[in-house]
């Protein structure tokens, strides 16, 4: 009598291990599918999104692209904004007009540049929104002025970010 009770709790004992066991497989797998309806949910709203505003997008990664300029050279091309910024300059009345670029600071989609100019706010700030508008790649990133006044206006320390991407990394990219 007591083995076939003994044997009776021990049916009951595997039977209640079955169920927890399978009720533990069941809330697994119900995770593993709210995980996937949401992916899912995350995904339909993300084409969601880009159908309905699928031209800002292009004009935002059109815009993007302009930020940053292609080039082969990066000394020839320093050359050429240097020669770009030089002229932009001059037309806005700035004057003392010298470019400096930091070789050791360059890093691999921008290189820091410093123009020195004399002149007034008015023309710095004209010379700045023509620099944004002519060549968005070029970011000034501080203007510092130095205290003493001469007759010309203002000795001024403009810092820009130069961003660039190598035409090969471009290639390579696409």
């Amino acid at each position: 009598m007591k083995n076939q009770l003994t044997r009776k709790w021990i049916a009951v004992g595997i039977v209640w291990v079955g169920a927890l066991i399978l009720t533990y497989l069941n809330l697994q797998m119900i995770q593993q599918i709210e995980a996937k309806q949401e992916s899912i949910e995350f995904m339909q709203r993300d084409d969601t999104f880009l159908r309905n505003n699928f031209e800002k997008v292009t004009h935002v990664l059109k815009q993007r692209a302009s930020l940053h300029k292609s080039i082969d050279s990066l000394q020839i091309e320093l050359l050429s904004i240097e020669n770009r910024i030089k002229s932009l300059a001059q037309k806005k009345g700035l004057s003392e007009i010298r470019l400096a670029s930091d070789q050791a600071a360059i890093q691999w989609d921008r290189i820091p540049l410093d123009l020195y100019v004399t002149g007034t706010y008015r023309d710095l700030v004209f010379w700045i929104q023509a620099m944004e508008s002519d060549a968005p790649f070029l970011v000034v990133t501080r203007v510092k002025m130095a205290e003493k006044r001469d007759e010309d206006g203002y000795n001024f320390q403009v810092g820009i970010d130069f961003r660039f991407i190598l035409a090969e990394d471009e290639n390579n990219s696409a």
